[in-house]
């Protein structure tokens, strides 16, 4: 984001308590859950949680790995993956949880996402996730209905 002219942390964006990270291992991704996830003694002392998620259910269009930012935490040499925001904007959507439409919403905001885009986008989601579209195409219907910027 800072490579792009966007300020680290955004300004007016307000985070959210969750932080979904996959470490590419489903058993670690679900000991991350117990160790500093949702009502942990880690989210009850610093107020944030982790929530370890497979990549393999992570529902985004099916190009997002080649549109994600990527860099190496210097000291580990670990590599960590950023989802594009318009594909997050869409894996969230799918979701359709009251949060899920906020961080749409917000993301929005800061990364606005042409009618066309979204199109193309809409494309490669149903290509990786036949099933969820229809899920994705009502959620997406009424979060347009609400958020008077959002592509039409």
């Amino acid at each position: 984001l800072a490579n792009s002219g966007h300020p680290i942390p955004l300004p007016e964006f307000e985070p959210s308590r969750e932080l979904d990270i996959s470490v590419g291992d489903e058993k670690l991704d679900t000991l991350i859950d117990g160790a500093i996830g949702e009502l942990s003694a880690f989210d009850e002392t610093f107020f944030v949680y982790a929530h370890g998620v497979s990549l393999s259910v992570f529902q985004a269009p099916r190009n997002w790995l080649e549109r994600a930012g990527k860099r190496t935490e210097p000291v580990s040499g670990i590599e960590i993956i950023v989802p594009h925001p318009h594909d997050l904007i869409l894996s969230k959507l799918v979701a359709g949880r009251p949060k899920d439409f906020d961080f749409a919403t917000r993301a929005h905001q800061l990364f606005p996402m042409s009618a066309q885009i979204l199109a193309s986008l809409l494309v490669e989601f149903e290509q990786a996730h036949p099933g969820a579209l229809p899920a994705l195409r009502q959620h997406l219907h009424v979060w347009q209905s609400t958020e008077p910027s959002s592509p039409k």
